[in-house]
């Protein structure tokens, strides 16, 4: 039994919906008494349909040149403590339910970190700022692609939701909890029950409206509110118990130059495209010295000259098109092997101490 106080005049409050027999939302603005269809039709406190203590009244009153509708208690009624709170959590509720049957599209956005598979064990993750463990992403899901019943004040196990998310036709996708937060938060028993819960508070109707997006919890670090300039700033919403390890991962892809001994005193260069996942599971030629660069701030041919102009300041004997003096003007450049003899090579010392200066030439080790 629902405790009650006695209120003045509860019937004198005034609301814009109410439920219909079969749980449907009615709105106060579009009913016309005039019209067949309405003649008979019971009203009810929104989420309290088919209880006849919660029975309500449609009332018309004029107002200036128009009309004000809304929906009042009988007269009689007596007010509970938390009417105001019981109502925008029972309409909250109704609210999303109807957007979550209406549409084939229910969309949740949710914080979690990409996890590359060979963080522990990768070459470069100690050698660059490698950004592929503890990086977080915004994930989107169609919650409809995953379930087709949602179910007001349905209980399980021993836990009840206030809406209940199902699939009716595979017993084996784990239902998801959304949980209305107006006076009481989710329960610590409940949030580490091993649920998929998510916690929309709600201080307004609209908030009922709003794009369900993780804006608090551990996950979110910080949030940039003002993002939502000039919009509806969005209610406090919490995911408790979604899977934050993403399994996909974006490669890096780099360019890498590679410094190879031709075994007889001299050195030549080698630079390819590969991504980060390809250095830890190619094998990685015999090489005296290796640079690499992201693709994103280098090209392989850039990072090629990059790499012999540094070999040649650090004396090692390298013969290459790249930094010599007639580079330009050549016509049997990158036709023949220039380590074998080239009568014409000078280098251009001046080029090579310009590519120096202009970039980081830290050489790596990854064997």
């Amino acid at each position: 039994m629902r405790k009650k106080v006695n209120a003045k005049n509860p019937q004198g409050v005034k609301y814009s919906e109410a439920n219909l027999a079969d749980g449907s939302i009615v709105y106060a603005h579009k009913i016309d008494k005039s019209q067949e269809e309405w003649k008979g039709i019971r009203f009810y406190f929104l989420g309290c349909e088919g209880d006849d203590e919660e029975e309500m009244v449609f009332v018309k009153r004029k107002n200036g040149t128009g009309f004000t509708k809304f929906f009042r208690h009988r007269p009689g009624y007596i007010k509970t403590r938390n009417e105001p709170d019981r109502y925008l959590h029972n309409y909250s509720e109704l609210r999303i339910k109807q957007r979550f049957d209406d549409s084939n599209e229910f969309l949740i956005e949710y914080y979690e970190e990409e996890i590359c598979p060979n963080y522990k064990t990768c070459k470069l993750a100690k050698i660059i700022d490698c950004k592929a463990s503890g990086k977080a992403r915004k994930k989107t899901i169609n919650l409809r692609d995953m379930y087709d019943t949602c179910t007001p004040e349905k209980s399980e196990d021993k836990y009840i939701a206030d809406l209940l998310l199902t699939n009716s036709k595979d017993d084996t996708i784990p239902p998801l909890f959304l949980e209305i937060y107006v006076t009481h938060k989710c329960s610590k028993e409940k949030i580490n029950s091993g649920y998929k819960i998510i916690e929309i508070s709600v201080s307004k109707k609209e908030d009922a409206e709003c794009d369900i997006i993780e804006n608090m919890g551990d996950v979110v670090n910080s949030y940039n509110f003002l993002s939502y300039a000039n919009q509806i700033l969005p209610p406090p919403i919490w995911f408790h118990g979604f899977v934050r390890d993403s399994s996909f991962y974006d490669y890096i892809q780099f360019a890498f130059f590679y410094l190879i001994a031709n075994g007889d005193g001299s050195y030549r260069g080698e630079c390819k495209q590969v991504n980060c996942l390809e250095v830890n599971t190619s094998s990685i030629p015999e090489y005296e010295r290796c640079l690499y660069r992201p693709l994103s701030d280098i090209s392989c041919a850039d990072l090629y000259e990059l790499g012999i102009a540094k070999a040649y300041i650090e004396k090692y004997n390298v013969r290459d098109c790249s930094i010599c003096t007639k580079r330009n003007q050549c016509k049997d450049r990158g036709m023949i092997d220039i380590s074998l003899g080239c009568f014409l090579f000078e280098v251009d010392i001046n080029h090579v101490r310009n590519i120096i200066d202009s970039r980081d030439t830290r050489w790596i080790d990854l064997r």
